[in-house]
């Protein structure tokens, strides 16, 4: 759709000296040949420098569509940087601005969060069981509670692989989210 297009063409080229390559690159790359070439295409993508402006440009490009088809939000909302996105679509923050604060916020979370920038996973379990079980692990959080029986850990890579591995051992589903920084968490 070119409603969709559109946002990331102006996404691209309000960003194109600070991501080193062209967001569109990044975010469609050329068919990857082997399991390394697509690993690094998804590592590429997943630095929250890249994925926040790439998450927002999808965001307004959806609700560029939705507005070409004539349907109005009478109200918006977001979660963590769904947020940005909201206030973008709320008129309060321009589109060219929302991608430079979208790549500004992206890396100062990137080089807060150091060498080992984290990572989460998401439980299937209510999150005072969670607790219950994970609260002697020194380096995993509570990050999100998505609904009554699903709840998001954020920590270390080895707090994280931990936590899966305890839960699993209780019969609950525990998914790794693929992110690049330890979100929601000290």
């Amino acid at each position: 759709f070119p409603e969709v297009r559109e946002r990331f063409e102006l996404a691209e080229r309000t960003l194109a000296d600070r991501l080193g390559e062209p967001l569109g690159a990044l975010v469609f790359p050329p068919p990857r040949f082997d399991a390394q070439q697509q690993a690094a295409a998804q590592k590429a993508l997943t630095r929250t420098q890249v994925a926040q402006p790439a998450i927002g440009a999808a965001d307004l490009g959806l609700l560029s569509l939705l507005r070409a088809l004539e349907l109005r939000p009478d109200m918006v909302a977001g979660h963590s940087y769904g947020e940005y996105v909201a206030l973008c679509a709320a008129g309060g923050l321009s589109e060219p601005d929302l991608y430079m604060l979208s790549e500004a916020r992206g890396r100062c979370i990137a080089e807060a969060s150091g060498l080992d920038g984290g990572t989460m996973a998401a439980v299937a379990a209510g999150a005072d069981e969670v607790n219950e079980v994970l609260s002697s692990l020194d380096e995993v959080w509570i990050a999100n509670l998505n609904a009554p029986s699903q709840t998001v850990l954020s920590g270390t890579h080895k707090g994280i692989a931990r936590a899966v591995e305890i839960v699993g051992s209780r019969g609950w589903t525990a998914r790794p989210i693929p992110v690049a920084c330890a979100f929601h968490s000290p």
